[in-house]
């Protein structure tokens, strides 16, 4: 009767620990938008002006009208990375690693003001996107690109092995761009977007070109023919083809 007790005990015991063991691990730790969590985060920080001037203008560096992210802040020139700011990695599409652009996150929006200063008109946008490496072959992103409000360029759903996108857009007469990475409606599990070396180009207004030919620089005009040889200088650099044209004036 004396050792029936321990026995019992060890018995019932080493079941239990075995039960323990093998249980799985926490699905929260294997995935970590487990039931539909979120870390929104929008911009807070007082704005500077954007100073869009004539040539080009990488993005990353002017400042954000508008921004949201759904799983922690948004990063500039490294992947959204997780909830912190700051712990993204390069900028990385289909292993080409990207020095400049932002890291986001499906359910995100980034607005930027189109005016320029020092009489620069904007006319080009482009950038290219997709899902960072760092999620492999998850996760699925529909990139927008809206100029006033409107769509304008709308990707496919993108997955991790998905080829890289362009994105090329005229942008003239658009007051403001907007860039909007949605999940494609099968939640937000590593949507991790990347709008990787953004772009904007700008022509100078102010240096459009003005010339006059005065009749004493006219060398020949045949007036059968109607062809005219003249010279003439200007102290404007002149980049691409220049259209002359010749008005009626008073009879010589």
């Amino acid at each position: 009767m004396s050792y029936a007790l321990p026995r019992l005990l060890v018995g019932l015991t080493l079941p239990l620990a075995l039960w323990s063991c093998s249980q799985p691990t926490s699905a929260t730790a294997a995935d970590p938008y487990s039931n539909g969590q979120s870390y929104p985060w929008s911009q807070t920080t007082a704005l500077t002006p954007q100073s869009l001037t004539p040539g080009l203008n990488t993005l990353q560096y002017e400042t954000a009208l508008f921004a949201r992210n759904s799983w922690g802040p948004m990063e500039r020139n490294l992947s959204n990375g997780e909830q912190q700011a700051g712990d993204g990695k390069p900028l990385t599409l289909n292993g080409q690693v990207y020095a400049q652009g932002y890291g986001v996150h499906a359910g995100s929006e980034l607005r930027f003001s189109l005016k320029g200063t020092n009489g620069a008109q904007c006319t080009r946008f482009t950038v290219d996107v997709g899902l960072d490496d760092e999620v492999g072959a998850r996760g699925s992103v529909i990139f927008k690109v809206l100029l006033d409000g409107e769509v304008k360029r709308a990707t496919l759903p993108l997955t991790g092995n998905s080829p890289t996108q362009q994105i090329d857009l005229n942008i003239t007469g658009a007051q403001e761009l907007t860039l909007i990475a949605d999940s494609a409606g099968d939640g937000i599990d590593y949507d991790h977007a990347d709008w990787a070396d953004p772009k904007i180009y700008c022509n100078d207004q102010a240096a459009a070109v003005q010339m006059s030919l005065d009749r004493s620089e006219l060398s020949i005009f045949h007036k059968l023919s109607g062809t005219l040889n003249a010279t003439f200088s200007s102290t404007a650099q002149v980049a691409g083809p220049l259209t002359l044209r010749l008005e009626n004036g008073d009879c010589l």
